[in-house]
């Protein structure tokens, strides 16, 4: 029986087994464990008794371990494109130069880099400046915003309009 404000080793395995079953992974388990129950201890004293010490318990390693994920959910999608997982697209400077290309290859990709960077200097220099920056040379939406003194959400809402833009403009090129 888990019993309030006790941190024995049937409480930290309870912790343990509860972040294990939102992540599936040993070491982010230990790390939600810990971060769980540091915050318990911190907050012991918001425990109303309004339910079982272990639903509240249950209920604090919930949302740490909701918050690990959404961290890391970030820090995922934040990745640099060369560093993305693989499949995943690369920033177009690099398929151009990729010494794997062939000629033909390497004129089509220029010819539809051409096409987006004239799609998206036709919606106005700050998407032409951040299509450059995160599709061409690769650049994290992070590294972008704190480069152009912009709020993030400023950045990732540019860089999707000009991708679209871009996309849209492949698409037509392709198309003819």
């Amino acid at each position: 029986m888990i019993k309030p404000g006790a941190f024995d080793a049937e409480t930290q395995r309870y912790v343990r087994a509860i972040a294990l079953r939102f992540v599936r992974n040993d070491s982010d388990a230990d790390d939600i464990a810990q971060d769980a129950l540091l915050c318990a201890h911190r907050h012991a004293a918001n425990f109303r008794g309004d339910c079982q010490y272990s639903t509240w318990l249950y209920r604090v390693t919930c949302r740490a371990a909701l918050m690990h994920l959404r961290r890391h959910r970030r820090y995922r999608r934040e990745l640099p494109m060369a560093e993305a997982e693989r499949g995943a697209e690369r920033p177009l400077a690099q398929t151009v130069a990729s010494p794997a290309a062939t000629p033909a290859l390497a004129a089509e990709c220029d010819e539809l880099l051409a096409h987006a960077m004239a799609a998206t200097s036709r919606m106005g220099a700050k998407y032409r400046e951040v299509f450059e920056l995160r599709y061409v040379a690769g650049f994290t939406e992070t590294e972008i915003a704190a480069t152009l003194h912009l709020p993030l959400a400023t950045v990732k809402t540019r860089a999707f309009r000009a991708r679209r833009a871009a996309e849209r403009c492949a698409s037509e090129h392709l198309a003819r």
